[in-house]
């Protein structure tokens, strides 16, 4: 617990402190969100506030493992998948600030998106197994058995996982402080499960998970209403790729009969809402990639909310999500 806390604030400290820096490279390069109709602000505002929060997260957890492994080597340590977790991030969130930038066009973003959840599968974090509650264990990846046709599907699996929460993450960033505090709920979430399981490296996720929310709750503070400045996709795919990853080497892992369930639970609200979004575009003959005012957040304003009563809303849908996914893991948990 010493560490978790440790971890939470070195992350909170870092982000804040390098949020105003952000803030100023973002304006003096050109960063900046210019009003539009379907946007909620009225002023030009400065984005890649997720560079700081991805420095944050990762200096909060390289920094905390190390201590770990000096202190406790068997419980920490620098191991592949935490490895391949902060490369693969890393590239993300540097696509995410050429976005902000350069608005990247949709293909190249896919592309780029591809090359990160193949930077963790070379690393060895791939999703190796699900289970299916009716007819019990089905292993999408098994060394021992169909080598050629399940490491591919374990592969798809991982990159398609990965791609549509970094994407799903961007697209809930659409209300001052709302993505970030979205990602505070699944990362205590995220950390609980992990601390709580018997598995050899769940303290290593619990504290990733809670490097991952010291620095939202480090740059919530400049991104409450009125925000004075954005996550934008830096952030947006930083985080959800960080969640996702955290939840392969973590819930799919540990719950026994709802581990795709409780994975696709904490991050629910975000994966909803992208693929009602999705599903309308297509319906009505849209651009499936396209920018409008389909999302949730827009929804809620529609019916009279306030920016912050639908702020609060999402994240009471989001706590709940993960309350019953912790329930669903406690209920479902086996010998990894």
């Amino acid at each position: 617990m010493i560490y978790l806390l440790g971890t939470f604030w070195l992350s909170f400290a870092v982000t804040w402190l390098a949020t105003p820096v952000a803030s100023r490279l973002a304006r003096r390069w050109g960063a900046v969100a210019v009003p539009r109709d379907r946007d909620m602000h009225v002023e030009p505002t400065p984005r890649w506030g997720g560079a700081a929060i991805a420095l944050g997260t990762i200096v909060g957890t390289a920094v905390m493992i190390s201590v770990g492994a000096a202190v406790q080597p068997g419980l920490y340590g620098w191991t592949p998948p935490v490895v391949g977790t902060i490369v693969g991030s890393v590239l993300i969130m540097l696509m995410g600030m050429a976005d902000d930038r350069y608005d990247l066009r949709a293909i190249f973003q896919i592309g780029l998106l591809l090359v990160a959840g193949l930077v963790l599968i070379g690393f060895g974090v791939r999703v190796e197994g699900f289970t299916n509650p009716l007819v019990g264990l089905h292993h999408v990846y098994n060394p021992a058995a169909w080598v050629a046709l399940s490491m591919p599907l374990g592969g798809l699996l991982t990159v398609m996982w990965v791609g549509a929460a970094a994407k799903t993450f961007d697209a809930m960033d659409g209300l001052d402080g709302l993505a970030a505090g979205i990602a505070c709920i699944a990362g205590l979430t995220l950390a609980c499960i992990a601390f709580c399981s018997n598995l050899k490296e769940g303290h290593e996720l619990a504290l990733m998970a809670m490097a991952g929310v010291g620095a939202c709750a480090g740059f919530l503070p400049y991104n409450v209403t009125p925000a004075r400045i954005f996550m934008s996709s830096s952030g947006g795919y930083f985080l959800g790729f960080w969640m996702a990853t955290l939840s392969i080497l973590g819930c799919f892992k540990i719950v026994a009969a709802t581990s795709v369930l409780v994975s696709v639970l904490i991050l629910g609200v975000p994966l909803t809402d992208y693929c009602f979004v999705l599903l309308r575009r297509f319906l009505q003959g849209a651009p499936l990639m396209g920018a409008d005012r389909r999302h949730l957040h827009h929804r809620l304003l529609d019916r009279g909310l306030s920016r912050q009563q639908a702020v609060l809303v999402i994240y009471g849908w989001t706590a709940a999500l993960c309350s019953l996914a912790l329930v669903l893991m406690r209920l479902g948990q086996v010998q990894p």
